[in-house]
């Protein structure tokens, strides 16, 4: 079964599970960001929808955290079916950051929509697809987990905006300038533990909204990029975060 938990020091969440189950994570996540040249307006929201992946791939190879756990099986068992089995399972974990988490639970929101319309059609007349398909309830979980998560570190209020902000339209991912995600990484880390659960909904809102300081970064970004003859998606921002050796 998959399970989230907030880390230690609030600065984002730890996904863990059995091997299968997240191989069905990976496989859902995978399938709902579709292909490199499908959607290219979206292409930095599906690159972070598959930086999740990434972790999930090598959290499933053992190069993330890994711990046993009592699967319940009891000798009185063991006697019963006159066999003998592991007394213990082993599930596979991976952090995420909060902005990263929350970023992903909201562009999820458009790829499910592209996804749920059978192909050929205009994106305004999509019927919706079968509810059962497996990516599409995996995708569902996957938000419901980071959704979870934050009401926990949050009040209720505080909650209820989240919410609403990741409440999104498609397509609000489209032309998204992930360095202002990328800030708000750096912003999140900086923050006190104590404080972090007090500023998530703020740091949604301004996420999801694209306002004035994002419309001012996206400016910022194109003229630099047109003065040094280079594409807007290539640009990044120098920071000074240890970024391997975090506290959790």
């Amino acid at each position: 079964m998959l399970r989230a938990v907030n880390t230690p020091h609030r600065l984002g969440i730890e996904v863990s599970g059995d091997a299968e189950d997240l191989q069905m994570l990976y496989q859902a996540l995978s399938e709902l960001a579709g292909d490199e040249d499908e959607w290219p307006q979206l292409e930095e929201a599906r690159i972070r929808i598959l930086a999740v992946c990434y972790d999930l791939r090598h959290a499933l190879q053992g190069h993330r955290d890994v711990e046993a756990y009592d699967n319940g099986l009891t000798p009185e068992m063991m006697r019963a079916w006159g066999r003998l089995g592991p007394r213990e399972n082993v599930r596979f974990a991976f952090k995420i950051l909060y902005p990263e988490a929350l970023f992903v639970t909201a562009a999820l929101n458009d790829f499910l929509f592209i996804y749920t319309g059978p192909h050929g059609e205009a994106i305004t007349s999509r019927e919706h697809a079968d509810q059962m398909d497996l990516n599409i309830v995996y995708g569902r979980y996957f938000q419901t987990l980071v959704l979870r998560c934050a009401e926990e570190i949050t009040s209720k209020s505080g909650f209820k905006r989240l919410r609403k902000a990741l409440n999104t339209k498609f397509p609000w991912t489209y032309q998204y300038f992930s360095q202002y995600l990328d800030y708000l990484d750096e912003e999140f880390v900086r923050k006190r533990p104590e404080r972090r659960g007090v500023i998530l909904p703020t740091l949604v809102e301004r996420m999801t909204s694209k306002g004035p300081e994002y419309q001012e970064m996206v400016n910022a970004i194109r003229a630099f990029a047109d003065e040094h003859g280079c594409e807007p998606e290539s640009v990044r921002f120098r920071d000074e975060i240890d970024w391997e050796h975090l506290e959790w």
